[in-house]
């Protein structure tokens, strides 16, 4: 996908680029309002909702854009709140011409957003869905196969995305607490496991990221949710025998 992605840029001709996978759509007016948007504010990029499809309804997905700045757009990504989807971002051709396109499938986006958005000057948003996201069972991303291979791939692009970002900003703090989040919870995948190797591996991505600080309170708070419902019962056991006996 990676690939497909670089080739088609490499043989596009317009001023700006929009992404669409193949079993996804575009509402009707979308590349006219994003454009418009684009030229009227001298963007780099544009950012807009989307709709998650699904065979049994749809949601729609909004952007977390409370701030135009760059910085905080990248922590928006690495936490989540921002998709970091490609398909949803009309981006500017001459940001696109700086980007390292990844090897590997998965993650993809992160590396090639992160990237975007760094090389940007202006980002804009419009609160509106625009692309239709269709989930698919059936997809290779959802294969059972495909995930482990995933992982593997998912680990080596958050090496990329890593170094890139130390290669352009001096102290990664700027990028806490959701960068040490994202990284321990690819950390947190091969111990639980036992895959002392990639563990390893892991680690070399960013030491900072206090992993058994994070590990610690992982396992409590599965503790809490799994002691909390359990206490609930023998409360309510409690209380239905002592009812029982009153009577």
């Amino acid at each position: 996908m990676p690939q497909a992605r670089k080739t088609g840029f490499e043989n596009s001709l317009g001023e700006y680029i929009q992404f669409v996978d193949s079993d996804d759509w575009i509402e009707p007016e979308m590349l006219e309002k994003v454009y418009s948007k684009a030229i009227a504010e001298n963007l780099d990029i544009v950012i807009y909702d989307c709709f998650y499809e699904r065979d049994d309804g749809r949601d729609i997905i909004q952007q977390d854009f409370s701030s135009s700045n760059k910085i905080d757009a990248i922590r928006s990504v690495i936490k989540g709140t921002m998709k970091a989807y490609t398909c949803n971002k009309f981006v500017k051709k001459e940001l696109l011409a700086m980007v390292k396109f990844p090897q590997y499938s998965r993650s993809e986006d992160y590396f090639i957003t992160i990237q975007n958005l760094h090389n940007s000057n202006k980002i804009g948003y419009i609160s509106k869905p625009f692309y239709h996201y269709r989930f698919n069972a059936q997809s290779l991303s959802n294969d059972i196969k495909r995930k482990i291979i995933g992982c593997i791939e998912e680990k080596n692009n958050w090496c990329k995305i890593v170094n890139f970002l130390k290669g352009q900003y001096p102290d990664l703090k700027i990028f806490e607490p959701e960068l040490s989040k994202r990284i321990n919870k690819l950390k947190i995948r091969y111990f639980q496991d036992k895959d002392t190797r990639k563990i390893k591996e892991l680690f070399s991505i960013y030491l900072e990221s206090r992993f058994y600080q994070y590990l610690f309170c992982h396992y409590f708070r599965k503790s809490v949710k799994m002691i909390i419902p359990y206490g609930f019962f023998i409360l309510y056991k409690k209380f239905k025998s002592g009812g029982n006996a009153s009577k």
